[in-house]
């Protein structure tokens, strides 16, 4: 099986960060340290000075006697925790921001209302319809309870663009439950699936928007550039994965997360 990330996938970048080198042929890579920088923002501020947070002492107390963790340890590890968690409420964020980016798309915005972004026109992939997309960062983001009613505002979106033969909604879900690939009516407990209200894994997805079916994978290779160059601009400390161990466990990593290929037909 051939590698994902190449060795040096996480090589320092040169310090003009205009230049072509990791642009995308969907994404200029300006663009992507910008939208780095500005929804990381709050993680890399939380990682660098971590607030000294009060924690339950019972739980201090549970870690520690479980994990054989020194008090002091188990509150660098509950800090790390925290800003795991910040990171992880950023990612659904990050990944609207850059499909909205893409030529042809628009973001609406963290009060997008009925959806996350749109199509400008209409999509072939999609039935040559305009795509309304909801962006989640996993396929069990959206709580069960709150299925039906994204459901049912993703369905009166399309009405309000014409109908099922004029638009279609999709549910991005960029990392599936198993890593499959499908662009499917999105199946909800107590709602009708509609052939119009559809869900999608990560990679189909951004196949959809940017025509490129490797274009997930080719954004997870340049982002580590976009972080190293971001920090750098901060002077901030990062890291450089060239380690071939650390390359391997990120391939292995991938593999398991995502599926080999897009639901889309390749063209």
């Amino acid at each position: 099986m051939s590698a994902i990330l190449g060795e040096n996938w996480m090589s320092p970048i040169s310090s003009d960060a205009t230049k072509s080198t990791y642009d995308l042929p969907w994404l200029r890579f300006a663009t992507l340290c910008e939208i780095v920088n500005a929804t990381f923002k709050t993680s890399i501020k939380k990682v660098q000075q971590p607030t000294a947070d009060v924690y339950d002492p019972t739980l201090l107390v549970t870690y520690s006697s479980l994990t054989n963790t020194p008090v002091e340890d188990t509150v660098k590890q509950l800090q790390q925790t925290s800003s795991i968690k910040t990171m992880q409420n950023a990612i659904g964020a990050f990944h609207q921001r850059v499909l909205g980016s893409v030529d042809g798309w628009t973001d609406s915005g963290p009060q997008g209302g009925g959806f996350d972004i749109m199509s400008e026109g209409k999509v072939p992939a999609a039935g040559n319809r305009k795509v309304l997309m909801e962006v989640k960062m996993r396929w069990n983001t959206i709580k069960a309870s709150d299925e039906h009613y994204t459901h049912q505002r993703l369905a009166e979106a399309v009405k309000h663009f014409g109908g099922h033969s004029e638009a279609v909604a999709y549910l991005a879900q960029i990392i599936p439950a198993k890593n499959r690939a499908y662009d499917e009516p999105w199946v909800v407990t107590g709602r009708t699936a509609l052939e119009h209200v559809r869900s999608a894994d990560g990679k189909t997805t951004y196949h959809l928007v940017t025509g490129q079916p490797t274009a997930l994978e080719d954004l997870l290779k340049v982002l580590p550039h976009a972080f190293n160059h971001v920090l750098g601009k901060q002077n901030l400390p990062h890291l450089d994965f060239s380690n071939s161990v650390d390359v391997a466990i990120l391939n292995e990593r991938l593999t398991l997360a995502l599926p080999t290929s897009s639901a889309l037909p390749v063209e």
